[in-house]
């Protein structure tokens, strides 16, 4: 288990897909505001071609045809990683409620890497690799708030759209796709 990820000194690049009304509304407000709905659990991830897999390359459904690079203040990353329960906790392991009752605000779930080729549909022309395990984290309650405030743990929002359309795309024609990748290097 490693994260893999785009990072520099200050950030650490995670995405997420969205409907298009929220996606132009984050990337012109550079933080979550409405339609997107604070309330609702929210899971990160690292991996580009993870979160391929996930949205279909944008082409699974309209809520995920958007996808966004969000990045992160470094320092907020971590700090989230410090907080998360592993979601596997949630089964018996440990609990992830706190005296009160509350819910963990920050799970972490660790599933198998995907990588490149394979079947189209619910595969995505993606395999698993279950050697290599990629990091998600879900966020909820206070955790998801953050990334509604200003100046707050989100460094950037960047409309990244084209890019997975392009993979996709590529991937649907049999055509090398590395050239198309972004470096993600382990963190």
């Amino acid at each position: 288990r490693e994260i893999r990820a785009v990072h520099d000194e200050h950030t650490v690049r995670v995405y997420q897909a969205y409907n298009a009304s929220i996606a132009s509304a984050a990337v012109e407000a550079q933080r979550f505001v409405p339609p997107w709905k604070e309330g609702r659990m929210t899971w990160i991830k690292p991996s580009f071609v993870w979160m391929g897999y996930r949205c279909g390359w944008t082409r699974k459904d309209a809520n995920q045809s958007r996808v966004l690079a969000i990045d992160l203040h470094r320092a907020s990353f971590d700090k989230l990683l410090l907080d998360a329960v592993l979601a596997s906790a949630q089964q018996g392991e440990r609990s992830d409620r706190d005296d009160s009752g509350a819910s963990a605000a920050i799970v972490v779930q660790w599933d198998p890497e995907r990588a490149l080729g394979g079947d189209s549909g619910r595969h995505a022309f993606t395999h698993p690799l279950p050697a290599q395990r990629s990091l998600q984290m879900g966020l909820r309650g206070e955790a998801t708030r953050l990334l509604a405030v200003a100046d707050g743990i989100v460094a950037a929002i960047t409309d990244v759209t084209s890019a997975f359309a392009a993979v996709g795309a590529a991937l649907e024609a049999g055509e090398d796709t590395s050239s198309l990748l972004p470096v993600e290097r382990p963190y």
